[in-house]
């Protein structure tokens, strides 16, 4: 029950980032979150507080992308838990790949998002579409 609720909350915030309304991420990110997405290319990078986390989503979501969570595990009490969730993203018809998101959260707080995907199809993507992926 505890994980389902978990993976709910998270399938509607990302579901509402990916349309450029971070609200529900910014309402539970530490001040001092960090955020990493792996990779060389220009979404790669560790990204901390807020406002990078939010300048990285507002480039995503300017994209249009479909991010379906797949599966949710949840471990520790919810004011010290640990979260790794399966997704699958795609943007437009030539793009799709699939990761794993681990979410650190302590005092009620997301601390730490690292994201685990497949970087070459990342870099794939951004070799076709460079008009799109100007770091922001």
């Amino acid at each position: 029950m505890y994980a389902w609720l978990v993976g709910r909350f998270l399938r509607v915030a990302y579901a509402q980032a990916a349309v450029g309304n971070a609200r529900l991420v910014n309402l539970l990110a530490a001040d001092d979150i960090e955020f990493t997405f792996a990779g060389e290319g220009v979404f790669g990078g560790t990204y901390r507080g807020k406002g990078e986390l939010n300048a990285w989503l507002d480039r995503w979501s300017a994209l249009e992308p479909q991010l379906v969570v797949k599966d949710v595990v949840v471990s520790g009490p919810p004011w010290a838990m640990r979260i790794a969730m399966r997704f699958s993203d795609t943007i437009g018809d030539d793009y799709a790949n699939e990761g794993v998101e681990y979410i650190v959260s302590r005092g009620f707080r997301v601390r730490s998002i690292r994201v685990f995907l497949d970087t070459q199809v990342v870099a794939e993507w951004e070799a076709r579409h460079p008009e799109l992926t100007v770091a922001g």
